[in-house]
């Protein structure tokens, strides 16, 4: 593996204002503390738990939450942190706070199934929403941050969505690992994509909440990412905030679009089945294709 740089040294486009770089370089020190935990843990045996069917966790989640906690207490002793593993109940409706995603793809982490999946994502929210965030690639060293209203970046690279027609683009479908909990909405809109007048690609890669960042890069051309979400168990999220919080402002200040299947914006905090599209007009195609009536009716 390439050399991991230290934190410090990731770049940080010029002209933001003082305080959005002092939050993204809080964030940046925390996700790079567990990125080196990430790193030191792959491809080595694990202790491995599973919360439910298909949703797994492992020590190195737990380090992780552990070490970012600690860094972000070092500065900001008094604030809320709401993370995955350590503190899921903390209420971030009011004031300023922290949204943690420890290790993201855990599964991919621990069946070696992609270095470009397992990630480290925070944000920092005010009444529950973001105003900045970062989402970072640990094994393969990649940094993505935005703060609202100023863009969304790739180091000193400026992001934006470049959308296409639902005929030409990929679709990821980010299902259930549980099939008794897929809602029957996601599993007629997956059928309907792969069908004439559908999408060109429809995938179901191992869940990574992180891919809706690609969308923002562009590089691997996808162009949307539909989230099945426990419609009938929200206490049960499989897309709580801290999956979505930090990703969602990066490709909305990247010019897409997440929305729920009714093509209204969606809210972290209330969840139910989602899009995340590279343009309003893709998402409002793929909410089209659910209507129909395909082979799962």
């Amino acid at each position: 593996m390439n050399h991991i740089r230290q934190p410090e040294s990731f770049p940080i486009v010029e002209g933001l204002p003082a305080d959005a770089i002092d939050e993204l370089a809080l964030m940046m020190r925390a996700a790079y503390r567990a990125g080196q935990i990430v790193r030191a843990g792959y491809n080595e045996k694990q202790i491995v738990d599973e919360k439910e069917h298909g949703n797994l966790v492992s020590k190195v989640d737990e380090d992780c939450d552990e070490a970012v906690h600690d860094e972000i207490k070092r500065s900001r002793p008094d604030e809320t942190i709401l993370s995955e593993e350590k503190n899921h109940d903390a209420d971030i409706s009011h004031g300023k706070a922290w949204v943690v995603d420890p290790l993201d793809a855990t599964s991919a982490f621990l069946f070696g199934v992609s270095e470009d999946m397992p990630s480290i994502m925070i944000a920092r929210t005010e009444d529950g929403v973001a105003n900045s965030s970062i989402v970072y690639f640990p094994l393969t060293d990649e940094m993505f941050y935005a703060v609202r209203g100023l863009g969304a970046y790739k180091g000193k690279d400026r992001l934006r969505c470049t959308g296409g027609t639902l005929a030409k683009s990929w679709i990821e479908m980010n299902q259930q690992a549980n099939a008794s909990k897929e809602s029957q909405v996601f599993s007629r809109m997956r059928n309907n994509l792969r069908q004439p007048g559908g999408a060109r690609l429809v995938s179901s890669s191992p869940p990574h909440s992180g891919i809706g960042v690609r969308i923002a890069e562009g590089r691997k051309r996808l162009s949307a990412v539909v989230h099945d979400n426990n419609p009938g168990e929200p206490a049960k999220a499989k897309q709580a905030p801290w999956d979505v919080i930090p990703v969602a402002l990066i490709l909305e200040e990247a010019g897409g679009v997440v929305v729920n299947f009714d093509g209204q914006p969606y809210n972290p905090l209330k969840p139910e089945p989602f899009i995340m599209a590279a343009s309003k007009e893709l998402a409002g195609e793929i909410i089209e294709r659910s209507k129909l009536r395909g082979v799962i009716g």
